[in-house]
């Protein structure tokens, strides 16, 4: 009934997919395709809780009498496609196809009302604006402010496949011991002898604070490459091997296993070590006089317009020369050097952390006027740039990829908040789009 969403990360070919069976049930799951269906052994799927949710493979070939046999212990039905082909495939491979794109289930038409559209979008973007303030201002009652902040962005950090080894990480290493690591080399630096008014004594020491940042927080995450039984391989890495073994293990007490961190599926760029420097950098940046009262400040007494460009620099890096601007992991270079954090992913973290934590900051000391304005900041905020979600729901509600509608960072959340409560659910019965007198939404 429903082919499911393309997935590219770890897990399934497609999530979310409808299949009608011949009983005429109805089974909600996903589907993996595979040449042969002796590759589901073969590529291991049956010890991967990852394909706990598949209910259906889909083959050319069935190779294997053996049952396809999910990690939980699921037999999963094998559709072979190979009796149903009629044309040779040497055939096949050698036509030009068309990819012509299928009528979404909720767009009949081209006759859009962006009007009411936007209002349905900035509705759901203050949905999930609202779910997240929620869960931010119940969490302010048993956890320091700032230790909180700094985990949220963490997880932000770690994308979909990390999020949860980067909560982990943040718990493992707190702010107060991080920021007090890092502060324990410069009075260390001083005793030395170092004075902060000569330049090249001072760039040093900027050059130790990355060291006691990044050594610290790679090594409680298990990512050094001796944790990882690899070689150093240059001198950077030696240094960061070296500090954590003087003392960064004994502040932070132990260290993640490898394993937990996912680079199957996940963009160099975005590897594991990659995002934990980027978390690195932002400790170091970290306001003396903590970084809420910066983002309230900055909400309070800038114009509107012009607060997102202000928080996005606390985050930003530009600097294109670093050690990890031009590799992904130790020993590995990227293609193009670009800066840990850019301007999409600084954005994502002002909308998706920085602006719910201070209206949930907010509600929880009921400081009215700091909300209203945060709130008036998010709904006023840029669009950045798109996402493979935000993509394929502006697809399902408007026919094309991206909608000048959805223009607005809010928007783009509001294109989220529909996809995860409404379509990867399939209650298309509750979908607020269903509700909106749109002249193609019948």
């Amino acid at each position: 009934m429903y082919r499911g969403r393309r997935c590219w990360d770890r897990g399934p070919d497609f999530v979310g997919a409808l299949i009608a069976c011949s009983d005429e049930s109805l089974r909600h799951g996903d589907v993996e395709i595979h040449v042969r269906s002796s590759d589901w052994r073969i590529h291991g799927h049956q010890r991967d809780p990852h394909y706990n949710g598949v209910i259906l493979q889909v083959v050319l070939w069935h190779d294997d009498v053996r049952p396809v046999q999910r990690e939980d212990g699921v037999v999963v039905p094998v559709l072979a496609l190979a009796s149903c082909i009629t044309v040779p495939l040497l055939d096949l491979s050698d036509q030009t196809w068309e990819c012509t794109l299928r009528p979404s289930p909720c767009w009949h038409g081209s006759n859009q009302d962006d009007a009411t559209l936007g209002e349905l979008l900035d509705s759901c973007g203050l949905e999930r604006l609202e779910a997240k303030v929620a869960r931010f201002e119940s969490d302010l009652t048993c956890h320091p402010r700032e230790q909180l902040l700094y985990q949220a962005v963490a997880e932000a950090l770690g994308y979909s496949q990390n999020r949860r080894p980067f909560r982990r990480l943040a718990e493992l290493v707190p702010l107060e011991l991080a920021i007090a690591f890092i502060r324990h080399g410069d009075a260390e630096k001083r005793g030395c002898g170092e004075t902060d008014d000569e330049t090249g004594r001072e760039c040093d020491r900027e050059i130790a604070r990355h060291v006691a940042a990044e050594s610290l927080l790679l090594g409680a995450a298990g990512l050094l490459p001796s944790q990882r039984g690899m070689q150093a391989g240059d001198d950077y890495a030696r240094l960061l091997e070296q500090r954590w073994a003087e003392g960064g293990r004994d502040w932070a007490g132990g260290s993640m296993s490898p394993t937990e961190w996912e680079f199957f599926r996940t963009r160099p760029a975005n590897f594991p070590p990659r995002r934990v420097a980027a978390l690195a950098k932002v400790v170091r940046r970290w306001p003396d006089e903590g970084l809420l009262e910066t983002l309230a400040a900055m909400v309070l007494t800038l114009r509107p317009t012009l607060v997102p460009r202000a928080m996005e620099s606390l985050l930003l890096d530009n600097n294109h020369e670093g050690y990890w601007n031009s590799r992904c992991d130790f020993g590995l270079s990227i293609k193009r050097p670009s800066g840990l954090i850019g301007r999409q992913k600084a954005a994502e973290l002002v909308v998706n952390v920085f602006l719910p934590f201070l209206v949930g900051w907010a509600s929880y000391i009921g400081d009215g006027g700091l909300a209203t304005r945060a709130r008036e900041v998010y709904q006023l905020y840029p669009k950045r740039g798109d996402n493979e979600i935000t993509r394929y729901m502006a697809v399902q509600i408007a026919g094309i990829t991206r909608p000048k509608v959805a223009r607005s960072a809010c928007r783009q959340q509001g294109l989220l908040r529909l996809y995860r409560a409404y379509c990867e659910a399939k209650s298309c019965a509750a979908c607020p789009v269903a509700a909106y007198p749109l002249p193609y939404y019948r």
